[in-house]
């Protein structure tokens, strides 16, 4: 699938799960909720509601004050800093058990709700020049522990209170929020207003993309929604802040993100990068060749060609040789491989060295007509299992899961036959009488 397209598609998803309501309950204080559930032990089991004979009780336009209080009802003689005291107030009035359980579910809720918010805020703040997938964040083994434990927490919690186990559904998104973190230096407000006309612009571009290769009338349709956008979005966010989006949210800075994995940009070099990218993508869109006509295409290959060179030139020859080899499909690959065993992007440039050396040797045997087949194959066979040796150096055991993907093939293909020979045919005796 084509890249742009996973990134749209993603961004959909993901604001499908920051962009539900909560249900709304009275405000209680976060500190007296957050001292409630400092321990789940100090909670004494509910008593259960009585079995004896119920008590009528007469319908009328004002709810009764608790038995012996001697005062006018009022909210402040239900609510309680105690889950224990809190419930039997709320029976004392007449509460149904299935309205307190909906209130205590509510509740505890909320106060989970604000224990995450206050441990996503001791987070370190976005840092949107390191490369990566921000999403991939949400499935980090840590943040799922914590989730778990969360909801087994909160499971527990319920239990002691109500007296039952009381089914929780899991909260994906509740301790870490990609969109949340990334849009963290604007007020709740501002976040708010920015979704929306995220998720709205999101909304159309995938509905474009569903349907397969998007033409030339949707791409435009597309671009004109998000300079619209953009427009809203100056209006509501300050030049600094509206910056700050470009660099988090933007199209081009998620594919710099995905391009620029293992050249690592440092913040300067991310801002300068984006800069020229930018006014590139305002000239040409941000999805590349999608929907050009063959003149069209010629033109663009022109204009990336002179924005490379001002790359270089902001580079320099080493730092731009770095940046022109992450973006090549051989290295990535190899890559992906180092990372799953803890190394990084100089094992996976000298594999690509080593991939290069390989093919080049192994040309010029395959492409010598003064040899036979055999002759070709008993060249052949030891730059294959010399290049397998020297590849599984590098990775070790990881190689043996690189040998079993498709991206090994090239490693087979090393004494593979182009040219076998042609199978002849005796022709048929034929008799003529």
């Amino acid at each position: 699938m084509n890249p742009r397209k996973l990134l749209v598609v993603s961004m959909v998803l993901n604001l499908a799960l920051i962009l539900g309501i909560a249900g709304v309950m009275k405000n209680r204080s976060s500190d007296e909720d957050l001292s409630k559930a400092d321990s789940i032990d100090s909670i004494d089991q509910p008593a259960p509601p009585s079995s004896a004979e119920p008590e009528v009780i007469y319908v009328t336009n004002k709810v009764a004050a608790p038995t012996g209080s001697g005062k006018s009802f009022n909210w402040e003689l239900v609510e309680s800093s105690d889950y224990r005291e809190y419930i039997d107030n709320l029976r004392a009035i007449g509460c149904p058990e299935e309205t307190i359980r909906d209130i205590i579910m509510a509740d505890v809720g909320k106060l989970f709700d604000e224990r995450a918010k206050a441990k996503r805020a001791e987070e370190k703040p976005y840092e949107f020049w390191k490369t990566g997938n921000m999403f991939a964040e949400m499935f980090k083994k840590e943040h799922l522990e914590e989730q778990q434990a969360a909801q087994a927490e909160k499971k527990d919690l319920l239990k002691a209170l109500l007296g039952e186990d009381i089914p929780v559904k899991p909260d994906m998104n509740a301790m870490f929020n990609p969109f949340e973190r990334a849009l963290g230096y604007l007020s709740d407000e501002k976040q708010a207003k920015v979704m929306e006309e995220f998720q709205s612009l999101q909304v159309v571009a995938a509905e474009k993309f569903g349907s397969g290769q998007p033409d030339r009338k949707d791409l435009e349709e597309i671009l004109t929604l998000r300079k619209g956008m953009d427009d809203r979005l100056k209006s509501i966010l300050s030049p600094d802040e509206f910056e700050r989006y470009q660099f988090t949210l933007s199209d081009t800075a998620n594919m710099m993100r995905a391009q620029l994995h293992g050249f690592e940009p440092n913040e300067k070099e991310f801002r300068d990068i984006f800069a020229m990218k930018q006014e590139f993508s305002d000239d040409w869109g941000p999805y590349g060749q999608m929907g050009l006509n063959s003149e069209e295409s010629k033109e663009y290959k022109e204009a990336e060609k002179a924005l490379n060179e001002q790359i270089k030139g902001l580079l320099g020859d080493d730092r731009y040789g770095d940046y022109e080899m992450v973006q090549n499909h051989e290295f990535k690959n190899f890559y992906r491989l180092a990372e799953r065993g803890g190394q990084g992007r100089e094992e996976a440039a000298a594999a690509v060295d080593i991939k290069k050396e390989a093919q080049k040797a192994a040309r010029e045997i395959q492409g010598n007509r003064d040899l036979t087949w055999d002759q070709k194959l008993a060249a052949l066979e030891p730059i294959q299992s010399a290049t397998q040796e020297e590849l599984s150096k590098l990775f070790g055991e990881q190689m043996e899961r690189y040998n079993d993907s498709a991206q090994s093939d090239w490693l087979n293909d090393i004494t593979k036959n182009r040219n076998p020979p042609t199978k002849t045919f005796d022709a048929p005796t034929v008799t003529v009488p």
